[in-house]
C-alpha cells in the first residue's frame, strides 16, 4: 500500500470515534507508515521497533512500561504475534500486529464523548482481521 492509502486507515479509524488517534507501523522496519495527532511523535528509533518487538512470538519484555510519544504505559495484557494492550491514567494504547504492519490507537475516557477500551479494541481488531484477511 502506499502512504495516501495508510494514512486513509488511520483517518477511518480515527473517524469512527472509538480512537483519539492512530498510526500504522512497518513490521519489517519500524518504519511509521502514517498517524495522526499525538502518535506523530513516536520515536521511530526505539518506540516503534520495541513496540513490534513485544509483538514478536516471545512477548514483551515491559517490566517498566512502555514507551509511545514519550509517554510511559503499563502493559495491561499481551498476546504474543497479535496484540498488546498499555494504560495510563485514562489513556489507554491498543496495538494489534498483522503480517506487515501493526495497527496502533490511542483512546482517552475522558474525549467527549468518552471512549472506551472495549470499543477501541474491536474497533481496531476490525481493521486487523481486515489486513490479515488481504494478506496484509
Amino acid at each position: 500500500m502506499s502512504e495516501t492509502d495508510w494514512r486513509d486507515w488511520v483517518e477511518a479509524m480515527v473517524g469512527t470515534g472509538a480512537v483519539k488517534d492512530a498510526a500504522i507501523i512497518g513490521v519489517e522496519d519500524g518504519a511509521l507508515l502514517a498517524s495522526t495527532g499525538g502518535l506523530k511523535s513516536v520515536d521511530t528509533k526505539k518506540e516503534t521497533r520495541a513496540l513490534v518487538e513485544a509483538l514478536g512470538p516471545k512477548g514483551p519484555d515491559y517490566a517498566h512500561g512502555m514507551a509511545l510519544g514519550g509517554e510511559k504505559f503499563v502493559v495491561q495484557q499481551c498476546d504474543p504475534g497479535r496484540v498488546i494492550r498499555g494504560r495510563k491514567g485514562p489513556v489507554g494504547v491498543i496495538a494489534y500486529k498483522t503480517e506487515s504492519v501493526v495497527i496502533l490507537g490511542l483512546y482517552d475516557e475522558n474525549h467527549k464523548p468518552p471512549q472506551k477500551a472495549e470499543s477501541a479494541s474491536s474497533t481496531l481488531e476490525s481493521y486487523a482481521d481486515h489486513l490479515v484477511e488481504a494478506g496484509l
